[in-house]
């Protein structure tokens, strides 16, 4: 079973990638965050596979920051970033913070998610 977390500064997407995510038996959402902070509070209480990480945020830097903060802090932790698909810069960025895969906001469903998930 994947463990994971949520994190975008949205709850309403939050919400509905949880709701995704609870139709299959292997993922199971250990927290939801809507701010960095956040993110590194469910870390120091829970071990997690894999963070779901929202890129499109009005303060890039703060999702740059907290890629790789748990990169240096948790590094078997998996990075999937989930960015609109017309945002070229943040595809390179993330590249170069050595996320492990990501997927489209706008056109990817939950079970595209959910599959990305439990491959990496």
């Amino acid at each position: 079973m994947k463990h994971i977390i949520v994190f975008d500064d949205v709850s309403l997407y939050c919400l509905g990638m949880k709701i995704a995510f609870e139709q299959f038996p292997d993922i199971h959402v250990a927290g939801e965050a809507f701010s960095g902070e956040g993110v590194f509070e469910i870390l120091a209480q829970t071990p997690v596979d894999v963070i779901v990480l929202g890129v499109n945020m009005p303060d890039r830097t703060g999702c740059v920051d907290v890629a790789r903060r748990i990169r240096r802090d948790y590094p078997a932790t998996k990075i999937i970033a989930v960015v609109d698909e017309d945002n070229v810069e943040a595809k390179h960025y993330i590249t170069d913070l050595g996320i492990d895969g990501y997927i489209g906001k706008r056109d990817a469903s939950g079970h595209e998610l959910a599959e990305m998930v439990i491959r990496v």
